[in-house]
């Protein structure tokens, strides 16, 4: 039985997710059916390692770009918390 805190619907912040375990934590959490939002100085790593786990994600999991741009604006201090994940 998963952990309830990775339950399907729950959405994951992960930085340093271009790779190594932040890029493993990521594919778990989209497999668990989490809505993962992907941060990484590393840009075109980022875009890599999240069209990997978007193409190779399991159906009832998903992956928004949109997401990776508010944390990207979070990251720059253009918006704060509650503006970038609102809920959470």
């Amino acid at each position: 039985m998963p952990h309830p805190v990775l339950s399907p619907g729950r959405v994951a912040v992960i930085t340093g997710a271009a790779s190594g375990i932040g890029r493993a934590a990521a594919r778990h959490f989209v497999a668990q059916g989490m809505n993962v939002c992907m941060a990484d100085v590393a840009r075109e790593a980022l875009v890599r390692a999240a069209g990997d786990i978007v193409n190779n994600r399991p159906p009832l999991s998903r992956w928004h770009e949109e997401h990776a741009e508010t944390f990207l604006k979070f990251q720059a201090g253009e918006i704060n918390l509650k503006e970038a994940f609102p809920g959470v």
